[in-house]
């Protein structure tokens, strides 16, 4: 029995060297699960980081998609005051230009009778100088003068 004893013995520390053997690969599986661990940590927080940073670069996209937007807004309402301005110059020199072409057509035609007149005045003038001419050829030739 004593061998059996011994035997058992010997087995029984054969399976605590073999325990042992165990424990430490465990601890070295926990080691390397410990350095997984915090390497899982440090990528999870660089993928927090980036997440912040692509949060911020989302709302800088937003605000600028905003002002753009606001940019729009302005150069429309630009583009119609502009438009107005142009309709209302428009009208206003299409009536001015009607008011100087009235004007022109009236002044012409008095133009026109003024010349006309003194076409009459500058015939008249020069009968008169005609009846004049002869008058004093009737004077003389009566001996008035």
């Amino acid at each position: 029995m004593e061998n059996e004893g011994e035997m058992i013995l010997a087995a029984l520390e054969g399976l605590s060297s073999k325990f042992d053997d165990m424990d430490l690969k465990f601890e070295l599986l926990d080691t390397k699960f410990e350095g997984l661990d915090n390497k899982y940590e440090a990528s999870d927080s660089r993928f927090e980081m980036f997440d912040d940073k692509f949060e911020t670069l989302h709302t800088g996209i937003e605000s600028i998609s905003s002002r753009f937007e606001q940019l729009e807004q302005k150069t429309d309402t630009v583009n119609e005051v502009c438009l107005a301005m142009h309709t209302t110059v428009e009208n206003e020199m299409n009536n001015s230009m009607q008011t100087m072409a009235e004007a022109f057509t009236d002044m012409k035609c008095k133009l026109d009778e003024a010349m006309k007149v003194k076409a009459e005045n500058e015939i008249l003038r020069m009968r008169i100088e005609q009846l004049e001419n002869d008058m004093r050829k009737i004077k003389e030739h009566l001996g008035i003068l």
